[in-house]
Formats: structure tokens, sequence, C-alpha cells
């Protein structure tokens, strides 16, 4: 259900007038813009987005395996209760 401009590879590359510029290359390494911000973290925040939203798929896959047996029942655990809910938030469920 991937509803989001496809990655790997957001940037930043700089500023078009008073905006930040966000971009993503497309499958033959062309920048395309993808989003606008008017302060330069926002605009940071938004090229690492996809990123995020990887890493936190990834972390709770490790999660849901048992990758962390030291741990006592990761799955239960604060962390992974907000991990689940910011996964959620940026699926859009």
């Amino acid at each position: 259900m991937t509803q989001h401009t496809p990655g790997p590879n957001w940037e930043c590359p700089g500023k078009d007038g008073d905006a930040w510029v966000i971009c993503a290359k497309d499958a033959s390494g062309k920048r395309r813009t993808i989003a606008h911000a008017y302060q330069e973290p926002n605009a940071r925040l938004i090229a690492a987005a996809l990123e995020m939203y990887q890493t936190v798929k990834e972390l709770l896959t490790l999660a849901d395996d048992g990758a962390f047996l030291d741990l006592a029942d990761v799955a239960a655990t604060p962390i992974s209760r907000k991990l689940r809910a910011l996964l959620a938030r940026i699926e859009g469920r």
C-alpha cells in the first residue's frame, strides 16, 4: 500500500528561490522535485522521512523475529508500542 514517492534516495540539494527543494532520483538517475519546505530543518526532515520509515519497519521486523532475545518481551515494551504507532501514522493507518 505504498502511496509515497519510492526511494531509497531522497535528498535536499539546496534552495530554489525562497524554498528548500526535496528531490528523489528516478530510475534513470534524473532528479525530480517531490516537495518544498521553507525552513532547512524541515527540508532535512522530509528528505530523511523515507529512511526513517524503512528503519522503523526493519526494527519492528527484527523485534517480531526475536532478534532481541536478551530483552524481556520486546514486543510489549514502550518503545515497540511507540514505533508501531509511528509506523501506523506514517502509513496513514
